[in-house]
C-alpha cells in the first residue's frame, strides 16, 4: 500500500479504534479505561493500580500517568488515566496469564506501529506542504482560479459589478486570462480559434457588452460612464481598429502580388509569342 497521507490517517484510525491509541505533541498515549476493557479487567481496579504507581513513583503523576475524565453511558463525567507507553508498559507488567501475554504483544506493537504511522504522516504532511507553497503550484493555483473567475459567462458579472476605480483593470485582466487560457479549457466552441483569432473573439465580446452597458437607460454613475467610454475606446483603438487595419494591409499586399503574378504572365506570354 502507498503511504498517502490518507492511507496513513485511515491506519491510524484503525488503531485508535482497537486499542484507544493517540497522538498529542508527539506522545503516543491510551488510557485505563480501554486497557481495562482489552484486558478484561474492572476499571476501578486498574485505576487502584495506576494510583499505587503514582504513591510510590509521585514523579509519575501528570507524566506517564494523566488524571483525565471521560464521560460515562449515563451522561455523567468519571475519572480515567491516560498514560503513555512507559506507564503502559508498568502497568501491563503486572498482568498474568497467557492471554494477559497476547494482548501485551499486540498492544505493544501497536504502540510502536502508531509512532511509525505518525512519523510518516508527518513527513507526508511536511511534502505536501512544500508542494503546495511551491511557485509552481500557486501559479497552477492562480490559474485555476482565473479560469473559473473570469470566465466568459462571468464577464457580464465581472463588468456590470465594477466600478469607475477597477472597471479598466478588470477589463485588461479578463484580455489576460483568456490570452494565456489553454485551449482545452476554453468553451468548446472556441478552441479551434487560434490565439490572434480568440483574443480578439474575448475583445469583441468585451466591447459589445460595454456598448449595452452605457447604453442601458438605467440610471449610472456619471464617473462609471465616463470611465466605461473611455476604457471602450481605448479597446476599439488597442485591438479591433488595429486588428482591422492589420486585417487590410494583408489584403492589400496579397493584391500586389497577385498584380506582380499577372505582370509576370503577360511578360512570358509576350516572350511567347
Amino acid at each position: 500500500m502507498i503511504n498517502t497521507k490518507e492511507n496513513l490517517e485511515n491506519e491510524i484510525a484503525t488503531i485508535n479504534e482497537e486499542f484507544g491509541l493517540e497522538e498529542e505533541s508527539g506522545v503516543v498515549t491510551t488510557t485505563s479505561l480501554k486497557v481495562a476493557e482489552v484486558y478484561g479487567k474492572d476499571h476501578k481496579d486498574v485505576m487502584k493500580k495506576i494510583r499505587h504507581f503514582i504513591e510510590i513513583i509521585p514523579e509519575l503523576n501528570g507524566g506517564n500517568f494523566a488524571l483525565v475524565e471521560y464521560k460515562d453511558g449515563k451522561g455523567e463525567m468519571r475519572p480515567m488515566y491516560r498514560m503513555d507507553r512507559k506507564g503502559f508498559a508498568m502497568l501491563v507488567n503486572k498482568f498474568t496469564g497467557d492471554k494477559a501475554l497476547i494482548f501485551t504483544a499486540k498492544y505493544t506493537d501497536a504502540f510502536e506501529k502508531m509512532i511509525e504511522l505518525i512519523a510518516q504522516l508527518k513527513d507526508e504532511t511536511n511534502k505536501l506542504y512544500d508542494i503546495a507553497v511551491s511557485e509552481e503550484c500557486q501559479l497552477q493555483r492562480q490559474y485555476d482560479a482565473d479560469k473559473v473567475k473570469y470566465a466568459v459567462r462571468n464577464i457580464d458579472r465581472i463588468l456590470a459589478e465594477s466600478d469607475y476605480t477597477n472597471l479598466e483593470a478588470n477589463v485588461e485582466k479578463i484580455i489576460d486570462v483568456h490570452t494565456h487560457l489553454k485551449k482545452k479549457d476554453r468553451y468548446e466552441y472556441h478552441r479551434r480559434l487560434n490565439a490572434t483569432d480568440y483574443k480578439q473573439k474575448i475583445v469583441t465580446m468585451i466591447d459589445d457588452k460595454l456598448e449595452a452597458i452605457i447604453s442601458s437607460p438605467k440610471s449610472m454613475n456619471p464617473m462609471y460612464r465616463t470611465t466605461a467610454e473611455y476604457v471602450l475606446n481605448n479597446l476599439k483603438r488597442r485591438y479591433i481598429e488595429t486588428t482591422h487595419r492589420s486585417t487590410g494591409k494583408k489584403l492589400a499586399y496579397k493584391e500586389a502580388k497577385l498584380k506582380e503574378k499577372d505582370l509576370q504572365i503577360d511578360e512570358l506570354k509576350k516572350k511567347i509569342s
